[in-house]
């Protein structure tokens, strides 16, 4: 399959004389891939100096992978939806490669645009790609996996979109509706993963009972899920809800010191004076403005807004470089109304699984598709925005 407009493409990975191949679902070559992948890039030195990129090798791991198989029945005749076209996001190093990686054990061939190849994390994953990539007994998948960089053309992407299967689309609302105009074949299937708002749930008598240590390694977990991409992430919070009341004896204030100093100390974020002009100027507007305003405080490392009751419109009030809006409340009502299918993750600590999963059954909240421990909002899984993606990019054959 020869591509359009070559010269205004960039092959990062893959041979440009592409085959569509389908594989069964979790198929031995491609484990072994990975596991190769995974122990290669373990033992690149520069890999070491990013911590995303190792998590990323740990998650590709045959070990981990496995775990994911032995939720799918070996009975099910189940195979790759055919050839899969992935649009992904800029603003997020290695996203694409998590995007490739599930989409490769659900199955399928992949054609992948990577958008933004800046991060240096990126640099070292293709360099290593490519050579393992040419190994002999990983042929197959060099011949049907393609990673391309290329700005934005209509035309190349009117191409795919006519010859794959399935489309992956990452981005913001604005990228999904273009790419969604443009058409495809009656069978393809679209698989989309829009802007989403994420939020945190922490119980104050809970971090009021931890020593000093514990309550260390918990604001850096928090930290962590917030800051590591900046908040850029879908599933980083920028709403807090407060389980209690505030006090000196509760590590309130603790924990917004605490975080201050993470994000001094920190190697993810560092704010710079734009940022930080550009958090204060929101703290004046939404002050001048919002009635749901109650306090308002800002810091030269996060900055944070106490709301008296949720805005309609949260969801669009994000601005990033740790700035966060928080609402003190006893109540999952409270959490349920506010809200809307635009919600993602919701982080927690210091409740247990049962009460949470009884806030689902009963207040039947709009949105949140997932509820993880703080710490865990950034760890993809094949389970992700309410689909369960092995399931979702691969088909079932009624064998009778």
């Amino acid at each position: 399959m020869q591509l359009i407009d070559n010269k205004n493409i960039k092959i990062l990975a893959g041979n440009k004389k592409f085959k569509k191949k389908v594989y069964k679902i979790f198929d031995d070559e491609v484990r072994n891939f990975l596991d190769t992948l995974s122990s290669q890039i373990l033992k690149n030195k520069n890999a070491l100096k990013y911590s995303d990129l190792i998590a990323f090798a740990f998650w590709i791991r045959k070990k981990n992978i496995d775990k994911k198989r032995n939720k799918y029945s070996e009975n099910e005749l189940r195979l790759g939806y055919g050839l899969a076209f992935h649009i992904t996001p800029a603003n997020i190093a290695l996203q694409f490669a998590y995007s490739f990686v599930i989409s490769l054990i659900s199955g399928n061939s992949n054609i992948i645009r990577v958008t933004n190849s800046k991060f240096e994390q990126n640099k070292i994953f293709f360099k290593i790609l490519n050579k393992i990539m040419k190994m002999n007994k990983f042929k197959q998948i060099y011949e049907s996996n393609l990673f391309l960089n290329y700005d934005y053309n209509e035309k190349i992407n009117e191409t795919l979109s006519k010859i794959c299967d399935c489309r992956i689309i990452w981005g913001s609302d604005k990228t999904i509706s273009n790419i969604k105009k443009i058409p495809t074949h009656p069978l393809c299937k679209d698989i989309i993963f829009p802007d989403r708002y994420s939020i945190s749930l922490i119980n104050l008598n809970s971090i009021s009972r931890l020593d000093k240590k514990n309550f260390e390694i918990f604001v850096k977990k928090f930290y962590q899920d917030a800051l590591v991409f900046d908040q850029n992430a879908c599933s980083s919070p920028h709403l807090i809800f407060w389980f209690g009341k505030k006090n000196k004896k509760n590590n309130y204030n603790k924990f917004w010191d605490q975080l201050n100093s993470a994000i001094k100390n920190g190697k993810f974020f560092i704010p710079n004076e734009k940022n930080k002009i550009d958090k204060f100027t929101k703290i004046c507007e939404y002050a001048a403005s919002r009635d749901e305003v109650k306090k308002v405080h800002n810091d030269s490392y996060s900055s944070r807004i106490e709301i008296k009751k949720i805005p309609k419109d949260i969801a669009s009030l994000r601005v990033g470089f740790g700035f966060f809006f928080e609402h003190f409340t006893n109540n999952f009502k409270d959490i349920a109304k506010s809200v809307s299918s635009k919600f993602q993750t919701m982080t927690y600590f210091g409740f247990k699984e049962a009460d949470l999963k009884k806030f689902v059954l009963e207040e039947k909240p709009l949105g949140v598709d997932r509820i993880v421990p703080v710490g865990r909002a950034l760890e993809f899984d094949q389970l992700w925005d309410g689909y369960d993606l092995i399931r979702s990019m691969s088909k079932i054959i009624d064998l009778k």
